[in-house]
């Protein structure tokens, strides 16, 4: 009777509790949304995508919702970008050989030397950002505003990753073999003709039947043209307005073309990287790496490159040479832009937001060589491992920069300007035409 009496108290416990879990809210069991996936189109100069993955990583670690593939392009990246934004229903997507991107997922974002050419295509990332104005506040105007269309002046589409100037190197051990003086060991403003006339005494000096040594190299690049042009007084555009008329027949140009052909004629400049024909065009920083220029135009975007390539010499940067009209390279960069067909804007800005915080610039830059993009990192004096003083001369000539540097770099057209000047000039010294041929 007892045992009985037992179980049917316990029968009465367990219905009751039964009956007040019925009464609790059920829990969503359905699964988890899947994470948003974004794709980060990218390019390398050196090695900065190691150290942009690091950052990708953490970035995912802090928001487990998100997950970002870095897509680094093996083949032209502008290509592959003209190709996105033409779009596939074009009638002359194949012909421009764009089928071979079909696989490739479209970008949310994408690095990119070219960013104002896109700015028809780009996001306004703006009503994302916790503090647009602070955020802005960051990095240079000129820049922000030549990705911006008419319609969108306030808008925010991208950031600068890194700056660039353009400027000399020198391979020290050649001078030093050749017994010539370095003209910038004596002074900061040493002319064009200064630094020719020095340069071919070192081709002269160490030049023989089993080793040839040139003066002077200058990337095939129309871009890397213009810094001297500029210094002697070629002008292409205003300056204050970014959408002026392009000139390019000045007399400062052809004064720049005639020391140009002067270096070709005379034999200071290796025939292969601009009067080399098609298949035999060698790029100008092979010929540095080999010990064969005495005094080479590029600038600091090869430092990492140097640095961990060149062994058995001395180099080093020197400040640009001096011309009549100031003392100035080109300045250039890439940048980080976002696209307007994205399906996760908020996402896009979030790791926008956490890509230029100021330790995550400080480290690229520190890790990479690089001059930052983020105006308060780049005016630090940043410990970097190795390069701090080849760094410190190109900071020193992005202060020299011409006005108008940063108004030819900002244009939409500025691809177009600095190929065709390419173009031309690659034409002059291959058939022999004058200038008036090829301006």
């Amino acid at each position: 009777m007892e045992k009985q009496l037992l179980i049917s108290r316990w029968k009465g416990i367990v219905v009751a509790a039964i009956a007040m879990l019925s009464l609790l809210p059920v829990a969503d069991v359905r699964p988890q949304a899947d994470p948003v996936e974004l794709n980060v189109l990218w390019f390398n100069d050196a090695r900065e995508s190691i150290t942009m993955q690091q950052q990708l990583d953490a970035f995912m670690e802090q928001n487990p919702g998100i997950e970002v593939q870095l897509q680094q392009s093996g083949v032209d990246l502008t290509q592959q970008l003209d190709c996105i934004i033409i779009g596939r229903d074009a009638p002359d997507y194949r012909e421009r050989g764009c089928e071979q991107f079909e696989q490739e997922p479209l970008p949310d974002m994408a690095r990119t030397t070219i960013p104002g050419v896109y700015r028809d295509s780009l996001l306004d990332i703006r009503p994302y950002l916790s503090d647009a104005d602070d955020w802005a506040a960051n990095f240079n105007a000129g820049f922000l505003d030549s990705l911006r269309v008419p319609e969108n002046p306030d808008g925010l589409h991208g950031y600068p990753v890194d700056v660039t100037i353009s400027a000399p190197y020198v391979n020290r051990t050649l001078w030093e073999d050749a017994g010539v003086p370095i003209p910038s060991d004596f002074s900061e403003e040493v002319t064009w003709d200064e630094w020719t006339k020095a340069a071919a005494q070192v081709q002269a000096a160490l030049t023989t039947d089993d080793r040839e040594v040139y003066a002077i190299a200058i990337d095939r690049s129309g871009h890397r043209f213009w810094g001297p042009s500029l210094s002697l007084c070629a002008t292409y555009v205003d300056a204050v307005d970014p959408d002026s008329d392009v000139v390019i027949d000045t007399d400062g140009f052809r004064d720049a073309l005639a020391l140009f052909s002067q270096w070709h004629e005379q034999g200071l400049v290796p025939e292969a990287i601009w009067a080399g024909d098609g298949d035999t065009v060698v790029p100008a920083d092979e010929f540095f790496i080999d010990s064969q220029i005495a005094f080479y135009f590029s600038g600091n975007w090869l430092l990492n490159k140097f640095d961990s390539k060149i062994e058995n010499f001395q180099w080093e940067a020197v400040p640009n040479p001096v011309g009549p009209c100031g003392q100035t390279g080109m300045v250039g960069g890439t940048a980080m832009i976002a696209f307007e067909w994205t399906e996760h804007p908020e996402e896009v800005a979030l790791l926008i937001e956490f890509l230029t915080q100021g330790d995550n610039m400080e480290q690229f830059a520190l890790e990479n060589l690089i001059l930052s993009g983020h105006g308060d990192v780049n005016s630090m004096e940043l410990n970097y491992e190795d390069g701090t003083n080849q760094l410190v001369v190109f900071q020193e000539e992005i202060l020299r920069a011409a006005p108008e540097a940063f108004a030819l770099q900002y244009r939409t057209d500025t691809t177009v300007i600095h190929s065709a000047i390419r173009e031309n000039l690659v034409l002059s010294l291959q058939q022999g035409l004058s200038p008036d041929d090829v301006i």
